[in-house]
């Protein structure tokens, strides 16, 4: 089935209401929003699993927790990342807790998706992911689904893991479209890495919006690049990643968040100090080293990373080979402009 990414969690979920009788969908807008929250809520088959929620993150995310100690599962959905910071509390002191205190006794299957606000004015209080500070937290399960086949196979299966999970979701990935097959997907189908290219002269590691920029950075130079998506970012899979490092012996390793403190920088913790390779292995970080994001799109679109400046990093490394000059040029055409800050031609919001 080809569908948007969209679709993807919107069928994801239905799948999950149709499995668990217990289970629900609890947020702000998740029965009044006329868009359907970008259309990722099922319609009216499941409007009596809709528990629409007042303006609390805080009191709707300890529900969801008070639920599931008595055998719920909830979706619980934050249209921005930024609004699960004020349920801080819920999520690092009890989500993430119960199953520890209660020595496995009670257990917290909740989905939260967090959804990304990149660009279209959202600045400094609305474009965040913070991965790297969900990753931090004990007890915590991150994934960030960047196909619409990973998209589905999480909401549908994602209640399995028994475990409170970030789901980061980018916004801009919603009208992406891909192939889902709906017999096959599993939770084991988002269980770890994901190999996006095969290459034998270099390995590439990045998450998130930032791997379909890899993927158009590398289009014209087929088997130079070992492409990996990691998708899991707690608990991280390397062990691919340290396969192909091991025969590459060059790694690039791209940030989607910032890049101070970020995933990355564990990742390369990990491939040359924990445990040692014992071989060289050439490791380069890039990723976006901006602080506070702009919300005028005239600057807000530089602080990310493209396709081109991926490319362009390659090549001053020597690690691939240039190529057709038609293709740079189309590499090009695609850096962003002042008026390239939101997802497509065609998006009008909600903000």
């Amino acid at each position: 089935m080809h569908i948007t990414f969209a679709q993807a969690i919107a069928l994801g979920t239905c799948e999950a209401l149709r499995a668990y009788d217990r289970a629900q969908i609890m947020g702000l807008g998740v029965e009044t929003d006329p868009g359907r929250i970008f259309g990722t809520i099922p319609g009216l088959e499941f409007v009596s699993r809709l528990v629409e929620m007042p303006c609390s993150e805080a009191a709707m995310t300890g529900i969801a927790v008070g639920a599931a100690l008595e055998g719920c599962h909830t979706i619980l959905v934050h249209q921005r990342v930024e609004f699960a910071l004020l349920a801080m509390e819920q999520i690092v002191n009890n989500a993430a807790k119960l199953s520890f205190i209660s020595n496995g006794r009670y257990t917290c299957p909740i989905l939260m998706r967090l959804i990304i606000g990149r660009g279209w004015g959202q600045g400094p209080t609305h474009g965040q992911s913070l991965e790297a500070l969900w990753c931090a937290i004990p007890g915590l399960r991150v994934v960030y689904p960047t196909t619409p086949a990973d998209a589905y196979a999480v909401m549908a299966h994602g209640f399995g893991w028994q475990t409170p999970t970030i789901v980061i979701e980018h916004r801009w990935l919603h009208d992406t479209v891909g192939e889902v097959d709906l017999k096959k997907a599993s939770s084991r189908a988002v269980t770890g890495t994901r190999h996006v290219a095969v290459g034998d002269r270099c390995t590439v590691v990045t998450y998130g919006m930032t791997v379909l920029e890899a993927a158009r950075a590398i289009a014209d130079i087929p088997r130079q690049v070992d492409l990996f998506d990691l998708r899991w970012l707690q608990p991280l899979d390397l062990l691919p990643v340290v396969q192909s490092a091991l025969r590459t012996g060059r790694v690039l390793l791209i940030e989607d968040g910032d890049k101070l403190h970020g995933i990355m920088a564990e990742v390369a913790a990990r491939l040359l100090i924990d445990p040692p390779l014992h071989q060289p292995i050439e490791v380069h970080r890039m990723g976006p080293s901006r602080g506070h994001l702009w919300a005028a799109r005239t600057v807000a679109c530089e602080q990310y990373i493209d396709a081109y400046e991926i490319y362009e990093k390659l090549i001053h490394l020597d690690w691939i080979d240039p190529g057709a000059q038609g293709y740079v040029e189309q590499l090009k055409a695609l850096l962003p402009t002042g008026d390239s800050d939101r997802p497509n031609p065609d998006f009008r919001g909600p903000f």
